[in-house]
């Protein structure tokens, strides 16, 4: 089998192409981290001239932490908004709907690919033994 010889023009494109992309991967990978600690000095800034605000001067502050909350639960439960609970059960149900969704992708996607897995393995090594997962990858149940 013969392979068909690039021109020099798709050659050049390729390579314009690839020094494209090899440019702004470099550029994302400065761009990414100093956002990242861009970021956090910022929190720290902010959180300095908070602090430098009050020292040295008479204020009144006060910071409240909810610390009751942890000695008497009813109390605290009993104070807090119908739409917090609400919130934090819709979530629940969205981030296991989510997960339980994503499990099933995957296994239908490792069922379609299983086939070609076996293939791709006995292709290099014909005596190889199986793991023994079933189609959809999860553990047999011999294994248990």
């Amino acid at each position: 089998m013969t392979r068909k010889r690039k021109t020099y023009e798709q050659l050049e494109t390729e390579l314009r192409l690839l020094k494209k992309n090899c440019l702004w991967d470099n550029v994302s990978k400065v761009i990414t981290p100093s956002i990242k600690w861009g970021g956090l000095a910022l929190i720290f800034k902010f959180a300095s001239n908070a602090i430098s605000d009050l020292s040295g001067k008479i204020t009144a502050a006060s910071i409240d932490l909810k610390a009751s909350a942890a000695f008497n639960p009813d109390d605290a439960c009993n104070n807090w908004p119908y739409w917090v609970a609400a919130t934090s059960a819709i979530i629940c149900v969205a981030s296991l709907s989510y997960g339980l969704n994503q499990r099933a992708l995957r296994k239908q996607t490792i069922e379609h690919l299983f086939p070609y897995k076996e293939k791709y393995e006995r292709l290099f090594d014909q005596n190889r033994t199986s793991s023994g997962l079933l189609n959809d990858g999860s553990t047999n149940p011999t294994d248990i």
